[in-house]
C-alpha cells in the first residue's frame, strides 16, 4: 500500500491518495459510483481530472449511489440542509 498526500483540507484533515497493488483505489470507488469527488479548494489533486471524468461516467451510467437519480444528496447538500457545515 502506498500513500500520496497531496494536501491539508479547512479541517485540517489530510487529503491522499490511496494505491493498493499500485491501483488508485480512490479512483476506483469514484469509477464504481462509491465515492464522490472533493470539491473542496483545489488542494493540488494530480488524479483531478481522471476523478471527474470517472464521476460523470458514473453517473451517466448510473452506477452506485448515482442509481438514486435526483434523489441522491451530496454529504455537502445534507450539511448545509441541516446546518452543520
Amino acid at each position: 500500500m502506498k500513500v500520496e498526500i497531496y494536501g491539508v483540507d479547512r479541517y485540517k484533515r489530510l487529503l491522499a491518495t490511496i494505491f493498493v497493488d499500485g491501483k488508485n483505489m480512490n479512483l476506483a470507488m469514484i469509477e464504481a459510483g462509491l465515492a464522490e469527488v472533493y470539491r473542496g479548494p483545489d488542494a493540488g489533486n494530480p488524479y483531478q481530472q481522471a476523478y471527474q471524468a470517472a464521476e460523470e461516467a458514473a453517473r451517466a451510467t448510473k452506477k452506485g449511489m448515482w442509481v438514486l437519480g435526483n434523489t441522491y444528496e451530496s454529504p455537502r447538500a445534507y450539511r448545509k440542509r441541516v446546518g452543520i457545515s
